[in-house]
């Protein structure tokens, strides 16, 4: 709708700073755009303010990012849209990863995937297995955090995505022999790395 387009400009605008690497100035316009949208665009805010959570970490604002990816999620839920309120919980779990909040991290992606069970969102299970095996490793719990990685590389194997399921087996095939090992001398970065990709949200 055209009352829209001023904050369809701004996103725009943002997506384009994004791809030449001005993530301040992308940050800087999805904040407008927000703005510009009135209360009741539940999805479209919360699309803009995953984005900005995005940003957010690469600038390593990690308190306003996992606000934002918060804030994102409670309106994802008011719009409906549970499995991408899933992927909010998600990217709020890997800031925690990021700064080594393990339990924190722990947490934020068992809760991601009870709703991706209750959706029966198979990319999205395959993907908390796989984040929470990691941080199971990290925490020196090897044989759950293999357990994990089978599961997340059975369904990804299934769904095609040959990438990850090799991630998977990766992690597996390193962690078998090096039980002893501390976890971050052995491991790949999780198969789901969430913020760790441009911003795609919106």
């Amino acid at each position: 709708m055209e009352q829209y387009e001023p904050a369809r400009d701004r996103s725009r605008e943002a997506h384009g700073l994004l791809e030449k690497n001005d993530y301040q100035g992308a940050l800087d316009s999805f904040v407008s755009a927000l703005d510009l949208l009135p209360e009741n665009r539940h999805v479209a805010r919360a699309r803009i303010l995953c984005n900005i959570g995005h940003i957010q970490v690469r600038l390593q604002q990690y308190q306003e990012a996992n606000a934002s990816f918060h804030t994102a999620h409670d309106l994802f839920i008011k719009g409906d849209d549970r499995i991408a309120a899933g992927e909010q919980l998600g990217n709020m779990g890997s800031v925690y990863r990021d700064t080594e909040n393990w339990d924190a991290a722990l947490a934020q992606y068992l809760d991601a995937l009870s709703i991706f069970g209750k959706e029966g969102h198979r990319p999205g299970i395959a993907d908390q297995f796989s984040n929470i095996a990691y941080i199971l490793a990290r925490q020196g719990k090897l044989q759950d955090a293999m357990l994990n990685f089978t599961k997340a590389q059975a369904i990804f194997a299934d769904l095609g995505d040959e990438r990850k399921a090799d991630l998977c087996n990766q992690n597996l095939l390193a962690l078998k022999p090096r039980v002893t090992l501390e976890p971050e001398t052995m491991l790949c970065a999780s198969t789901c790395c969430g913020h760790r990709k441009s911003p795609q949200c919106a």
